[in-house]
């Protein structure tokens, strides 16, 4: 007969793994109504606790779980590239998890922690809001975010982190675009919800277009997934308005955007300049190369292993690093004097 084990006890009551975690280890961060359903299930299921997350954490693997969230981008593989580099040489495996949609992130990946036995976790992606933060409390091994927004408020001896001030980086390259005399600026996002990557760079685009007393309006902002396809599409319509320059904040969607204006007959940057962001290596061969905001993504994989590294010696000691980018000026920006 087939044992069961907390993932049955999980799906049998209609939970995560680790709410599970929570009732069998008696904590009061649960519902009555949902310790009740978990603690019937357990009865009905003749479940002993002995495979519990306590137990869990006791026997793990020497294994590092990656999860990253979004689609598995260009940037990501690179940043995962460094990891595994400077994590190999120390005998620890990679495991790694897709969370393609932006909902219940760090609960799903503290599943996966829980259910891989992993003695490490590292988060990719997102945004990391305070509710999140009982999830992370189950787990008693190195947590690193890297490229992840982050809540103001979030408790730092929790988790270490590794990122870039999105706003302040999105807010340089749009002002790139002011700089060579451009005032009707197109933007390129995308809708992931609040506190997250799109919302920093949207909001920097529009205080840049502020600060220099320029409009900002809505037929001038179209909507993407981060993908080319998104990006063609969303220039198609801002094609519509009267701009002469677009920001887009991913590498993908500029490249998309691009495509689009040349289809449509106008050139880059003779007629429309563009700006994207990430500074993935296709953009550098791609005609006219792209200029973008690159992101140091060896810098961040390099840092984020060094941590989770050095936390398995001592846990208590968090790190937060906040990574520069620079920008690469490429050939998709033209100077329009005088206007």
């Amino acid at each position: 007969m087939k044992s069961v084990n907390i993932k049955d006890i999980a799906k049998a009551a209609g939970v995560g793994v680790s709410t599970v975690s929570r009732v069998l280890n008696n904590q009061p961060d649960v519902k009555d109504s949902t310790k009740e359903r978990v603690l019937k299930v357990i009865e009905e299921l003749n479940y002993v606790p002995n495979n519990s997350a306590r137990n869990l954490k006791r026997n793990k693997t020497n294994h590092i779980g990656i999860f990253i969230i979004g689609e598995y981008s260009n940037f990501f593989s690179k940043v995962v590239e460094a990891i595994e580099e400077k994590i190999s040489n120390e005998k620890h495996a990679l495991v790694l998890h897709f969370h393609k949609e932006h909902i219940k992130t760090v609960e799903v990946a503290v599943e996966f922690a829980l259910e891989k036995r992993l003695a490490g976790l590292i988060i990719l992606g997102g945004s990391l809001l305070p509710e999140d933060e009982g999830y992370i409390k189950q787990l008693d091994i190195p947590v690193v975010f890297g490229s992840t927004v982050i809540h103001e408020a979030c408790d730092r001896d929790l988790y270490s982190s590794v990122t870039i001030d999105n706003f302040k980086s999105s807010y340089e390259g749009v002002v790139k675009l002011i700089s060579s005399g451009h005032k009707s600026i197109g933007l390129i996002s995308s809708e992931d919800g609040k506190d997250n990557v799109a919302e920093r760079r949207q909001l920097a685009y529009e205080q840049a277009l502020k600060d220099h007393a320029l409009i900002s309006s809505n037929e001038l902002i179209a909507m993407g997934d981060y993908s080319m396809q998104s990006g063609y599409d969303a220039m198609k319509e801002l094609l519509k308005t009267d701009l002469t320059a677009v920001f887009a904040i991913s590498d993908l969607m500029a490249i998309g955007a691009v495509k689009a204006v040349f289809d449509a007959g106008k050139s880059v940057p003779d007629d429309i300049s563009v700006v994207g962001f990430d500074g993935l290596e296709i953009s550098k061969f791609m005609h006219p190369s792209l200029s973008t905001v690159e992101q140091p993504y060896d810098e961040m994989g390099s840092n984020i292993a060094s941590i989770v590294l050095s936390e398995f010696k001592d846990k208590d000691v968090k790190s937060h690093i906040v990574l520069e980018t620079t920008f690469y000026k490429g050939q998709t920006i033209k100077e329009r004097g005088g206007q």
